[in-house]
């Protein structure tokens, strides 16, 4: 008894510290996404609507090489430097690290590269948008160090140190892109100037991960001089066939907008952008609690604990759908008008933001399967799913995209979402027995039910200016309901600790 008590001791002890990292990393990717986020809306602003579609499809594709080119390395330190330290191998987990980062590097230089030939016939012959050409050639050097500021910070992760990406991610490269682009549009450099600041922006990130990585990992050049068969083996076989998944998961969820640039016009782009930006607000809630557990998830397979792994996969889910549901409420239900924000002409996109959020809903409620597959070592079924998830994603976007336009864009991309995710949970269960959904999610949807039906019913007799006020009072209803039907024990533990962290935070700064 004593044994069995000690065990649910420390495991309490390290919900409780993974929730608190969960908080610290939700609430700095709230800030930062909050600023990138308003940092679209003061360009869609300042540029106009033309020139923000060509941003718009240049980001798409800046983030579309960024994540392909990573090749699987990211998830790869995660996995494998996770393990090792749970095994005392630091040693081991330093050379993955060094064998990542120069893989990665030699990538990035050839994918910069790359992107600089191929700007000019993309932006003319594809696109017909000779502007995008320019957005591309100055995005090329910024890849280099994306890519590797990239694995950086998810070998820090992969520490459980989670206080560098909250400085250099969500603190750094949202300001200093606020900044570079203050300067260049104050110099009049324009887009160019705009993009060009993140190469300035992604270098710094790059060289302050590594020098953190050094000191605090020992990172030393002995490690890459150490390199052998071995590591460079391990890590590619498992980092393989996710280069693969990566190619159709990151291409195929992006498809939308670069299809978009073919068929329609540059406004248009800007204005499915807008809407797809603001929906994927609803994914930092689950991907910042999801970069916590992955680290929990792979050293619990590795030690055979399967009463953290199975309650740990549970946990996120209901912490991140009950965090999620009050936002797509409101993404829904005043759809246009937060998209107005961006000028009137958004405001066309509100049907596409609310056909999105849905999406992203059901995302928040089982998600997570996919770091379940990939860190309890199934890397080639996440090939299977993405490679089978980015070809009808594809296809039914170039159907739906010449018969309805950006809403049909937008339809094809959340139903593929919705059925992945399916496939996902269904076979987690059938390799772990376990599924995401416990009988406590009701309280967080019948929450949003009550919330749903008062805006309903309070909306048509209210005037524009009220509706902020409205959605704070629909909020505060929601925690009341929560509040009366009792939250779980793991719900409290992060409120709570959300809590503590904002105190020390409100000390820090008196």
């Amino acid at each position: 008894m004593r044994h069995e008590a000690t065990l649910d001791a420390e495991r309490i002890s390290t919900a409780r510290g993974t929730l608190e990292s969960g908080a610290v990393l939700l609430c700095a990717s709230l800030f930062g996404n909050g600023l990138n986020y308003f940092f679209m809306l003061f360009l869609a602003r300042q540029l106009g609507m033309e020139e923000f579609g060509l941003y718009a499809l240049g980001v798409t594709l800046f983030n579309t090489v960024l994540l392909v080119g990573c090749a699987g390395l990211d998830t790869g330190i995660t996995k494998f430097v996770s393990a090792y330290m749970a095994q005392d191998r630091a040693g081991a987990a330093r050379r993955v690290i060094a064998t990542a980062v120069t893989i990665v590097t030699l990538l990035g230089v050839l994918t910069g590269i790359g992107v600089g030939v191929i700007a000019a016939p993309l932006s003319t012959q594809l696109y017909q948008k000779p502007g995008l050409a320019v957005v591309l050639l100055c995005f090329a050097p910024a890849l280099v160090f994306a890519l590797v500021g990239s694995v950086l910070l998810a070998a820090l992760q992969a520490f459980q140190t989670v206080r560098y990406t909250v400085a250099l991610k969500y603190l750094w490269e949202p300001v200093g892109k606020w900044v570079t682009a203050g300067i260049a549009i104050w110099a009049g450099w324009g887009l160019s100037g705009v993009v060009l600041g993140w190469v300035v922006v992604f270098g710094v990130t790059a060289c302050l991960a590594g020098a953190v990585l050094a000191r605090q990992g020992r990172l030393g050049v002995t490690d890459f001089a150490a390199l052998g068969r071995s590591e460079v083996r391990t890590l590619v076989t498992y980092s393989a066939p996710l280069l693969l998944a990566n190619l159709f998961g990151v291409v195929a969820p992006r498809a939308d907008v670069m299809l978009l640039g073919y068929w329609v016009s540059a406004e248009d782009v800007g204005v499915y952008l807008a809407a797809f930006q603001t929906a994927a607000v609803l994914a930092l809630i689950l991907g910042a609690l999801d970069v916590v557990f992955a680290p929990v998830i792979s050293r619990a397979w590795a030690a055979n604990d399967r009463l953290t792994f199975r309650e740990s996969y549970a946990m996120v889910h209901r912490v991140a759908l009950t965090a999620t549901v009050p936002l797509s409420v409101l993404l829904v239900l005043f759809a246009d008008d937060v998209l107005r924000v961006f000028g009137s002409g958004f405001a066309a996109g509100g049907s596409i933001l609310a056909v999105l959020t849905v999406g992203h809903l059901v995302n928040a409620s089982s998600g997570c399967a996919n770091t379940v597959l990939l860190m309890s070592g199934h890397s080639r079924i996440v090939l299977i799913n993405t490679v089978g998830y980015g070809t009808l994603l594809i296809s039914a976007t170039a159907v739906m995209i010449p018969v309805w336009g950006p809403s049909g864009a937008a339809l094809a991309a959340s139903g593929s979402f919705v059925l992945l995710n399916g496939v996902r949970v269904a076979q987690v269960w059938r390799l772990h027995r376990m599924l995401p959904w416990t009988r406590a999610i009701v309280k967080p949807l019948a929450a949003g039910g009550v919330m749903s039906l008062a805006v309903v019913l309070l909306k048509p007799y209210l005037a524009t200016a009220a509706y902020l006020p409205l959605g704070v009072m629909a909020c505060v209803l929601y925690i009341a309901v929560l509040y009366v039907a009792r939250l779980e024990s793991d719900d409290a533990l992060i409120l709570t600790a959300l809590a503590a962290r904002v105190r020390m935070a409100a000390g820090w700064a008196r």
